[in-house]
């Protein structure tokens, strides 16, 4: 077998029970340390009662895909080597990886993992190591008609221009179980025909066998890269067999139209699968296609994450030409629960300005809509019952949020709430609804129409505020700015960290131009991610989910719940970025001997006879949504964030920003591929008749003459 020796240190590994053993979310693991005893099989824990000695210890079963289901026959002893092993009582801790029958553990045909054998008598225990490690080779879909990838045992390409190089995934990443898709991307270098794809550890053993599935670019530039996109089928043999598990090793190898000798990647990927199924609703806001209609004038997308089957849906995007007035789609937030969102819509002429900007109260699941006429950013307690919201366009710096009732909009008791000695902006409150963060700039740098807009300002400290029972407390510091720009904060999902972008102090931090500002909060390259404690402390730099360079980290938020992995607590976020996504969006990647660069500002298509940059323009980056876990126990040391993966789910071609999470999706279900609704109902398209406050729509809302597409 290959990798023989990473194999066998992986074997090592798991041999006492806290290290990475996979329980297929049914089980528990620690991180304890290895003394020796799990290699006889006793329970250390057990030793005051008596210890019974397993045998075999650690054992590995292969099990082939189609094939029989492999057993093992097993022992159990006490100290002085009397066999009990008849009058023992045998369990296994990951019911869904086999089974007992007397003494003999029989494995489900399914998948592979790692889990531990139990036997108890007389108030004694022990127990053992078992390895289901699944094997399978796949081509039926991937590469029909081809001949057999050559094995083993051939020998390796002298040439290093034949090697392949894996773009994609990112090594050390982790990902939810239930995500049900990735891809693997490759450089495929030169000469190769016939390529085999192969996921291994202690656990797996599976080899997809392909030709080169060439990728275009984003924008239709042509790459050297292939791609290979998880079937379910495969999807299912890694993540089942490694939930909670090892990390798996990603291999490329290559091979010539001879098949003569086997050309492997020079460098291996490592990726992980977390324990616990990651669900709940994303909404974001999906700027521009690059490559057609959808989404040019904005509009808000939805995703049920984790769900099969399920593809992103038009929540409120108002299709292009389709005869109603348009409206740009922009910033949102949503309650908790799911059930309110509020949205900023203006005229499409893909400014940033505030003077044309409505902002708008909505009921998810009608889609009944109140104005608010107080445009900014918003923030719902997590009942959505009340609606705390900056003054967008305050001209003399408010020292107050408005409050509003979440269910009708009214003016809320009390109407203000003090945001301190200074003007406050971008507030998020904590799940368990007792404080609120947000942001106090020390200027705003781009006035506009006599307005003073909350979306541009350098200088943002961190403050916090009490939110308990309808009162709020004074705002105190969190986090003083010492001329960098902190901004975008949000709580993780228990309270106890406060996530945030930052910009640091380069050059002059209002030296600021008509169209340019260094540190200015909107849009900015340098931005990255960091994380702090909810009750102060140290700021970390997040640096495995940020990667390097000026890739506009932005905007990141939490998914809804704190799960556990390897005895950790973990929670995870999104935000965007214009990282390369392998070789699908390269935005690194020059266009016409020029760097790409980001394009200011980044809402809408634009008409070419401005005066304004036009989004569309190849040099323009664009941003795409990703996603990383952070482990949370371990944040008060340091960076404990991993490597950030792109969400499969979106557009490549569009600009993706603002992935905000709700607990479940509200309203009707969201349409499958087949454009039906999972529980059989259908929504009704834009341009069709509809009932007013039904919530039918698809995408807009249904207008007062009764027609599908509007957006207040």
């Amino acid at each position: 077998m290959r990798n023989a020796g990473a194999i066998a240190a992986l074997l090592l590994a798991v041999t006492w029970p806290g290290c990475s053993c996979s329980d297929n979310g049914t089980g528990s693991s620690g991180d304890g340390g290895n003394d020796g005893a799990a290699d006889s099989g006793i329970n250390p824990d057990a030793l005051s009662g008596g210890a019974l000695m397993i045998l075999p210890a650690q054992v590995t079963l292969d099990l082939t895909s189609g094939g029989p289901a492999p057993s093992q026959a097993y022992t159990a002893q006490i100290l002085d080597g009397t066999d009990v092993t008849a009058m023992a009582t045998w369990a296994v801790d990951d019911p869904t990886l086999g089974s007992f029958a007397g003494a003999t553990f029989t494995a489900n045909t399914v998948h592979g993992g790692t889990t531990f054998v139990r036997a108890t008598w007389q108030g004694m225990a022990g127990y053992a190591t078992v390895h289901v490690k699944l094997h399978a080779v796949v081509t039926t879909d991937t590469c029909p008609g081809c001949p057999a990838f050559p094995p083993d045992t051939t020998p390796a390409c002298a040439a290093m221009s034949a090697t392949p190089t894996i773009l994609y995934p990112p090594n050390g990443t982790l990902v939810p179980p239930n995500m049900n898709v990735l891809e693997t991307q490759f450089d495929q270098a030169q000469g190769n025909a016939l390529f085999e794809i192969d996921y291994e550890n202690a656990a797996t053993d599976v080899r997809v066998e392909t030709r080169c599935n060439p990728i275009a670019d984003s924008k239709g530039g042509a790459t050297n890269g292939c791609a290979y996109d998880l079937s379910q089928q495969v999807w299912d043999f890694l993540a089942q067999s490694n939930r909670g598990g090892d990390p798996l090793n990603v291999i490329v190898r290559a091979t010539d139209a001879s098949g003569s000798c086997i050309a492997t990647s020079s460098s291996q990927v490592a990726i992980s699968f977390a324990e616990e199924d990651l669900n709940g609703g994303i909404y974001y806001w999906q700027s521009v296609n690059v490559t057609g209609l959808q989404g040019a004038t904005g509009g808000i997308f939805r995703y049920d994450f984790g769900k099969r089957g399920q593809t992103p849906t038009a929540f409120l995007a108002p299709t292009p030409g389709g005869g109603m007035m348009q409206r740009c789609i922009g910033c949102h937030f949503l309650s908790r629960d799911g059930k309110k969102m509020t949205y900023g819509n203006d005229d499409p002429d893909a400014d940033d300005e505030y003077s044309d900007l409505k902002s708008t109260l909505l009921d998810v699941a009608t889609k009944a809509a109140v104005q608010l006429n107080q445009p900014g950013f918003q923030a719902f307690s997590p009942d959505h019952l009340q609606l705390l919201a900056s003054n967008g366009t305050g001209k003399t710096n408010p020292t107050s949020f408005s409050l509003f009732n979440g269910e009708t909009g009214a003016a809320g008791t009390p109407a203000l709430v003090s945001s301190g000695a200074a003007r406050g902006t971008q507030p998020d409150w904590s799940a368990d609804g007792s404080k609120i963060v947000f942001v106090q700039p020390t200027s705003f740098t781009f006035p506009t129409n006599n307005r003073i807009d909350d979306n541009h300002f350098t200088g943002g400290s961190l403050f916090t505020m009490g939110a308990t029972g309808g009162a709020f407390a004074a705002p105190v510091s969190l986090l003083a700015s010492q001329g960098e720009n902190n901004y975008y904060p949000a709580f993780s999902p228990d309270g106890a960290f406060v996530i945030f972008n930052r910009v640091p102090l380069t050059g002059t931090a209002n030296a600021c131009t008509a169209n340019s500002c260094p540190n200015d909060a909107f849009s900015n390259p340098n931005a990255r991610v960091l994380l702090m404690p909810a009750g102060g402390g140290t700021p970390i730099d997040l640096a495995a989910l940020n990667g390097t360079g000026t890739l506009a980290n932005s905007w990141p938020r939490f998914a809804p719940n704190v799960q556990m992995y390897k005895g950790d607590q973990i929670a995870w976020v999104t935000f965007s970025s214009t990282r390369d996504y392998g070789d699908v969006v390269r935005n690194s990647t020059p266009v016409n001997g020029m760097p790409q660069i980001i394009c200011y500002p980044p809402e809408s298509a634009e008409n070419t006879s401005t005066t304004k940059n036009v989004t569309t323009d190849p040099k323009c980056q664009q941003p795409q949504l990703w996603m990383a876990a952070i482990n949370l126990s371990k944040a008060a040391a340091g960076d404990s964030s991993f490597p950030s993966f792109w969400l499969p789910f979106q557009d490549p071609t569009a600009h993706n920003h603002i992935a905000q999470w709700v607990v479940s999706l509200a309203g009707p279900p969201p349409p499958t591929d087949g454009g039906v609704p999972a529980d059989g109902g259908a929504c009704i398209p834009d341009n069709t008749v509809c009932t007013p406050g039904s919530g039918e729509c698809c995408n807009g809302i249904c207008c007062a003459a009764s027609v599908c597409g509007c957006i207040p």
